[in-house]
């Protein structure tokens, strides 16, 4: 057989099984499109957009709870009252103002260990 023969054949194949699987996915469209909730509100994704942390001058802090309950309530579609802030924190609160998980930080730690640098 001739090799080109072979890789047609194979983009072929990828190909058709692209197109019956995008068929597949429009007949699920159409089955099961009547099986929604009737009150059912779509959820929108929140933005990553990075937010100053808000500075408390004297006692704002109730206020700034609320703000912090309604983001939620509007980014996840939930009713304010069925949840509970449990804690607020700053960005950049972590140490060395590191903003990623500690697993993240330990691993800049470990990499500035074995580069033989003193800081992260």
């Amino acid at each position: 057989m001739n090799d080109w023969f072979i890789v047609a054949l194979g983009f072929g194949t990828v190909f058709s099984a692209l197109v019956a699987l995008s068929f597949v996915l429009e007949l699920f469209k159409l089955i099961f499109v009547g099986r929604k909730k009737q009150g059912h509100v779509p959820s929108v994704a929140p933005a990553n957009v990075i937010m100053p942390a808000a500075q408390a001058a004297g006692g704002d802090e109730g206020e700034l709870l609320a703000v912090i309950a309604a983001a939620v309530s509007a980014a996840s579609g939930m009713s304010p009252g069925s949840f509970r802030v449990a804690a607020v924190a700053p960005v950049g609160s972590t140490p060395a103002g590191v903003n990623v998980p500690a697993w993240g930080f330990a691993e800049r730690i470990a990499r500035a260990v074995n580069s033989g640098r003193r800081h992260a």
